[in-house]
């Protein structure tokens, strides 16, 4: 992964907070609220953990093998 990769993936979450903030300041009710929430912490991790997985495998010496 490279600084440039890496600093896009920063920017891009930052824009995914924006929107959610934006879409969170629409609810109108706090159930609505709280679904807001659980979809941008779910969409949030799954982006992390794939990020992560790309991360990981960048460091990985090449010609390694999993287990």
């Amino acid at each position: 992964m490279t600084v440039k990769e890496t600093l896009e993936f920063g920017a891009s979450c930052f824009q995914d907070q924006a929107d959610h903030l934006r879409r969170l300041a629409g609810c109108e009710n706090p159930a609505e609220a709280v679904k807001c929430q659980l979809e941008f912490a779910q969409q949030s991790w799954s982006r992390s953990v794939g990020e992560a997985f790309k991360l990981f495998n960048s460091l990985r010496p090449s010609g390694s093998t999993s287990a």
